[in-house]
């Protein structure tokens, strides 16, 4: 590639060569054929230099799986094996913010350190480096990549859980850890201990090789399970992503899943989560502890969906996967038929689980600048209004129940339906 000194000093050969040619001034044909003869001299070292040049790379990050907001520290080096001019650039997706400099000019080698903060949560490839070689006369130049791509996993932002308040955090344990049952001894699947036989106990708990061991009887005990089967099932199909830009529908969705997660697994139940859209992208069986917190984390850093929502896909392949009755909690703004829907959650009622759909009510979703698509917004909401109502109708018969939200409510919309049900006791044991 030519610089703009290139073309300011072959415009300067040009022109000595007409006006040499024209004046018959044989000094300005020698100065035009000199400089013609300089530029070519040139373009010919600079393509041998750069063909034989041999180039490292080596890109560190802090961290390469971090939450939303939070910063990684970036040092590059690069090395060439000949004392060339070059600029380096480290290529950064537009959805970092960056601290310093990701690009510099030296000879030889050159260091740069910067930071970098996700704006959005995803998968983003951190790279390659892009080199741009100059010849020492700042007329030519060309650009090389060197390096790999490396993934940077940026988790959803975990602020809602960090700045959980002491006062709003006890409330809700209450209201979460006092609808727990207390672990009892009795008929169950998790094994307790074991302890000596007393006459009454059921003959077919004797453990023959402790009895054999100790020569007494002794009999296994198991703990009774009341443990609630939570499932978080997140639509991220195409129409979730409408509202604000970095604050959508499904980003409010996403905030909300993570508190909620948060105190489901506090609180002691087994919670699962899957993500779907045309078809079911990832489910995670129920599970608990922190492990499974990270999982669920993780999973939704992956969420990347331009499809339509396919409700009877989706559910087809998901009800299988649930092996035991479980709570699902449905979030969603139905943007599909409701036909499909329906079909999709006589599955789930026939598989005896019991349903719970929070509606992210499109309406409220919206930002609405002037009077005019206030009231445009105003008929359609109407519209809304009254398919919603249809459906809780129909919906009713078969125990599920739908819940509008908005993006001011559907945080705590979740936490209280969720505890109220909890407490009525509709979970899975």
């Amino acid at each position: 590639m030519l610089s703009r000194n290139f073309f300011i000093i072959s415009t300067l050969a040009l022109l000595s060569g007409i006006f040499g040619v024209l004046l018959f001034n044989v000094y300005l044909i020698i100065l035009s054929s000199s400089i013609v003869s300089f530029l070519l001299l040139s373009n010919m070292l600079f393509v041998k230099s750069i063909k034989k040049v041999e180039i490292t790379s080596e890109r560190k990050l802090s961290k390469n799986r971090v939450s939303l907001g939070s910063e990684i520290k970036c040092d590059l080096r690069v090395e060439l094996s000949d004392r060339i001019r070059f600029e380096a650039e480290d290529l950064i997706p537009e959805v970092f913010d960056i601290s310093g400099e990701n690009r510099g000019t030296a000879e030889g080698s050159l260091t740069l350190s910067y930071l970098i903060k996700p704006t959005v949560r995803g998968v983003f490839g951190m790279g390659p480096t892009r080199i741009r070689f100059i010849d020492p006369f700042d007329l030519f130049y060309t650009y090389k990549t060197v390096g790999d791509r490396e993934d940077v996993i940026v988790f959803p932002d975990i602020a809602n859980v960090k700045k959980f308040d002491l006062a709003s955090r006890r409330r809700v344990s209450e209201l979460v850890y006092g609808l727990r049952r207390s672990w009892h001894r009795g008929f169950g699947t998790e094994f307790l201990g074991l302890r000596e036989y007393v006459q009454g106990d059921d003959p077919r708990n004797i453990d023959w090789k402790a009895t054999a061991r100790f020569r007494k009887l002794f009999t296994r005990e198991f703990e009774a399970e009341r443990r609630q089967r939570v499932i978080i099932a997140l639509d991220c199909g195409r129409s979730m992503y409408s509202g604000e830009l970095k604050n959508t529908m499904l980003d409010k969705a996403v905030n909300a899943s993570i508190l909620l997660s948060h105190i489901i697994l506090k609180g002691g139940d087994l919670l699962g989560f899957c993500i779907f859209s045309n078809s079911l992208q990832h489910y995670l069986p129920p599970n608990s502890g922190r492990r499974q917190f990270s999982k669920i984390l993780e999973s939704m850093a992956f969420i990347d969906s331009s499809e339509d929502t396919n409700f009877k896909n989706s559910f087809d392949r998901l009800i299988p996967l649930i092996k035991r009755r479980a709570f699902i909690i449905l979030i969603s703004d139905l943007n599909s038929d409701y036909g499909e829907i329906k079909m999709a959650l006589k599955l789930a009622v026939a598989g005896k689980h019991r349903v719970l759909i929070i509606y992210t009510f499109p309406p409220r979703f919206e930002g609405f600048e002037d009077e005019t698509t206030r009231m445009i917004a105003s008929a359609a909401e109407e519209k809304y209004t009254e398919n919603l109502n249809f459906m809780k109708a129909d919906l009713i018969r078969y125990g599920i129940h739908i819940v509008p939200v908005g993006p001011e409510t559907i945080i705590p919309t979740m936490i209280t339906r969720y505890t109220s049900l909890m407490e009525r006791g509709v979970g899975a044991r």
